[in-house]
């Protein structure tokens, strides 16, 4: 994986507001976050990131239920694995992380 790759940076970036969130947050927050930054959460492949840092166990993620509309979303929480990796306990070629 090169170093211009640019999922390397976005995983890194989720990550990070993952972590700064304490209590998760769901792909639609994200989503808003990259669009405010002007990166397009379609063109940053959002889905793709999220999924790939839940398939190496660096997220993890659970439905909720908004209590006043009702609509349902996964809102995701780093784990252990994922914080042992910011802080660079481990390393994931996959995964640019700058504090």
């Amino acid at each position: 994986m090169s170093e211009g790759n640019p999922d390397r940076r976005i995983r890194g970036q989720i990550l990070r507001m993952v972590r700064q969130s304490g209590s998760g947050v769901t792909a639609a927050f994200l989503a808003g976050v990259f669009r405010r930054a002007g990166d397009e959460p379609a063109v940053i492949n959002l889905d793709e990131n999220l999924a790939y840092l839940t398939d190496r166990g660096y997220l993890a993620h659970r439905q909720v239920r908004d209590d006043v509309s009702g609509v349902e979303r996964r809102r995701y929480r780093i784990t252990a694995d994922g914080i042992d990796l910011i802080q660079g306990v481990t390393q994931d070629p996959g995964v640019l992380y700058v504090d």
